[in-house]
This record gives structure tokens, sequence and C-alpha cells, in this order.
């Protein structure tokens, strides 16, 4: 017991001079404490949108009540300014260049997998072809339709997939033996998604995780937020599933709690917490953009959320 006393007496005894240290101390913790705090809950701050932007936003909202509907709207209401302003020429998209695609206001990435598509052997023989590379914009298809020529008789050559490559044998041979199946993306498991073609176990579980967190997908492009996920795989996906949006589960923002709302991959914590506590304070909010009038959802985030929200 002697010995206690005197480790307390040797390190817990201070003299004026370090009582005083000791208190400006503990003040200056105290103070950036709250500052920090203050930091955290102020707002962000908003930034101010085109007109562009504004008229999205309109056709977006609009959109709302037909999920299914939503990327369509969204995508023309973006391009369709744009694509009148082209001068269209004829074009074959089984030789045409990425400068080409690009001339006639398709966008660069998308340009570089078209012919990337092409170069492992992939052909087009109609427009609805086109919607097979991901993140292709039916908007830009339907609108340069009209100026696709197609070769006839384009000859398909079969050999080992590109897939197959540096893959062990019998794997190859099992996958080649049977029909692939068509998987719907919003309800398939993750033990038949391993079946596709470049889908391992890793990949199966990611996405399936990465749907669950979402509530399902609207789009395909939502794939590449899956860690390190090749080209070839969302292509395989593509190519062997569909993709249902009313199979999409919504939110309840007038009756979510806090941690299923911050668990959404769209948004953080901070911002799920301000849209609780602004209902708790004002009340049920009678359409889902009105979680704006938080001024902590931006409209790029309000666009990517929105579809995954619902005030029934």
């Amino acid at each position: 017991m002697r010995l206690w006393k005197k480790l307390v007496r040797n390190y817990f005894t201070f003299n004026n001079r370090e009582k005083r240290g000791l208190y400006v101390l503990i003040l200056l913790i105290v103070l950036l404490s709250t500052i920090h705090l203050v930091i955290r809950l102020q707002p962000a701050e908003q930034l101010a949108i085109s007109e562009e932007q504004e008229s999205l936003l309109a056709a977006f909202d609009q959109a709302q009540s037909s999920v299914s509907s939503d990327t369509d709207v969204v995508d023309s209401a973006i391009n369709q300014g744009s694509l009148d302003k082209i001068e269209w020429k004829s074009f074959d998209p089984n030789i045409v260049t990425v400068e080409e695609l690009m001339s006639l206001g398709l966008d660069s990435t998308i340009a570089h997998r078209l012919v990337k598509y092409r170069s492992k052997g992939g052909k087009f023989k109609d427009a609805n072809d086109l919607r097979k590379i991901y993140g292709m914009d039916s908007s830009w298809i339907e609108t340069a339709n009209t100026h696709m020529s197609f070769p006839e008789g384009i000859i398909v050559k079969h050999t080992q997939p590109t897939w197959a490559i540096n893959q062990p044998k019998d794997t190859i041979k099992s996958k080649m033996r049977k029909a692939v199946p068509k998987v719907e993306l919003n309800a398939v498991d993750s033990a038949t998604l391993v079946q596709l073609p470049w889908i391992g176990p890793f990949y199966a579980k990611e996405i399936v995780k990465l749907r669950s967190g979402l509530g399902g997908f609207r789009s395909y492009e939502q794939l590449l937020a899956v860690y390190k996920i090749r080209d070839e795989a969302i292509q395989s996906i593509i190519d062997h599933s569909t993709l249902d949006t009313s199979l999409i589960q919504r939110i309840k923002i007038n009756e979510v709690d806090l941690k299923r709302l911050g668990y959404h991959p769209y948004l953080t914590w901070k911002q799920a917490r301000i849209i609780i506590n602004y209902r708790d304070q004002h009340g049920d909010y009678r359409t889902v953009k009105d979680i704006q009038k938080t001024l902590v959802i931006s409209d790029s985030v309000y666009l990517k959320i929105a579809p995954y929200l619902s005030t029934e």
C-alpha cells in the first residue's frame, strides 16, 4: 500500500506552475473539441446549379413515380441537346474508329469499350447489338440507328472464348459444355453467378453484397463499384443477365431509422442523421425531393439516392 501511495505522490502531485499548465491544456482540448463539433454539424455549402442541371432534376422528379423509366428519362435529358447538334454520317459499327465515334457524340470511354469488344471477336448485326456494351447510352443508339449500316452475312467464328484463357482445363470444359444461364441480376444468388464466364466466388460475393447495400441495381454501371472488377466480368454479366428495376427495395424515409439509412452506400452517416432529425422536427416528407431542404444533399447525391427512397 505504501508503494502505491509513493507512486501516486511522485507522478500525480503538481506544483503551482504545473497546475496552471494543466489547466491551459484542458482548456485548449475543450476549445478544439467544440470547434471540431461545430464544423461537423455545419451544413455543407450548396453549389449553384446551371439551367441544364435544373432541367435534369425536373425531368428526374417527373419520372420518380415509375422507377423502371428513371434511367431513360435522365439520360435523355442529359444527352438529347448535344445529339441534335451533331453532323451525322453513315457508319458501320463493325469498322468505325474511336475518333469517328467520338465525333458522333459517343463518350470516349464507351467508344473505347466498343472497339475493345470488337477486337476480341465481337460483331454487330444490328443496332440492338450495341446494347451489349455496358454503359451504352440508349438515346444515342436510337438517334444513331438511322445512320448505321451493317454488312450482310457477318460470319462469327466460334473460337475459344477469352475468359477460358489461363483457366484450368476442367473448368473450361465444364462451362463450355453446359449453356450459360440467363439470370436476373436483382434476384440471382452468388452460387448461380459463379456459373457465368469471368465471375468467380469473389466477384459473385461482392456483387451480391453491393446489391444488398443498395437495395437493387438500376443500371450495369453500378457494377463499377465492385472492388477491382474487370471489364470482361461486367460484359459477361450484361450478356447473360436481365435487369428488372421493379425489384429494387425502396426505403421509406418517413419510417426508416438511422441505422438502416446510414448504411446505404450513397449516403454518409452525417447526411442520414440530418435527414432523420429534419423529419422529426418538421414532420413527414411529402416528396423525396424534400430531403434537399436539409441542405446536406447535393444535386449529384440526390440523383443517385432518390430512386431508392419512397415517401409511401
